[in-house]
């Protein structure tokens, strides 16, 4: 009996470490950005064509949402990854399609805008640059 509750002791201290999940600095549900002023989340959400996305949602300090993507192009069965630069701008990066996505708050309506693909192939008019933390490791610049 004793061996028994050892035993089980022993497999419950090795998986509870394996419960825990290392979050991405890159992948950070409720991240503040650099201001505070704003929240970012990126939960998962049943559309209502039955599919599951990835739906960017902005909120302010209170709790309050300010914006809401409704688009579709981010589908759950695949990542992506999104991160605040130093100017308050919300990057995310998908990489199924290598689009790089970039919202920016103009006198407090966020607009979402097509940055480029990939790391260098930019299409935005404005010379702005996503964050090296944006990209997950296996594109990080060595």
């Amino acid at each position: 009996m004793m061996l028994r509750v050892l035993l089980a002791l022993c497999v419950m201290v090795l998986f509870s470490g394996c419960a825990a999940q290392n979050t991405l600095i890159n992948q950070k549900q409720d991240s503040s950005s650099p201001s505070t002023k704003y929240i970012v989340s990126v939960p998962i959400e049943r559309a209502d064509d039955g599919n599951r996305y990835w739906f960017v949602t902005l909120k302010d300090v209170a709790g309050e949402a300010v914006y809401k993507d409704e688009g579709k192009e981010f589908s759950a069965k695949l990542q992506v990854y999104w991160i605040w630069d130093a100017g308050d701008r919300l990057w995310l990066y998908s990489p199924d399609t290598g689009r790089v996505y970039v919202w920016i708050n103009k006198e407090g309506n966020w607009e979402k805008n097509l940055w480029g693909f990939g790391r260098g192939n930019r299409v935005y008019k404005e010379a702005i640059q996503p964050p090296d933390d944006l990209f997950p490791p296996y594109l990080k610049i060595t």
